[in-house]
């Protein structure tokens, strides 16, 4: 049987990160927010409580349901011809 080797070269590679990398958490926590924003809204909410809710200004609330809306993608109706 081999000798095990008192320094073990890939223990660092092995090890379980403990919390996510800083700018994927952020991402998260964005997306969640605005997964949040358009939950409440569609239960049909106020832009002003989601706004106290989330501890946002109306203004950025607005942007941000904006900005989903924008990128939303549109379908063409279809001509009835």
């Amino acid at each position: 049987m081999a000798k095990r080797s008192k320094n073990p070269r890939r223990q660092e590679a092995l090890a379980p990160l403990a919390e996510p990398i800083p700018r994927v958490a952020t991402r998260r926590a964005t997306a969640d927010r605005k997964l949040r924003i358009l939950e409440r809204l569609t239960s049909g909410l106020s832009v002003g409580h989601i706004a106290r809710v989330e501890q946002l200004t109306i203004q950025r609330v607005r942007q941000i349901i904006a900005e989903m809306l924008g990128k939303r993608e549109v379908y063409q109706p279809l001509s009835l011809v």
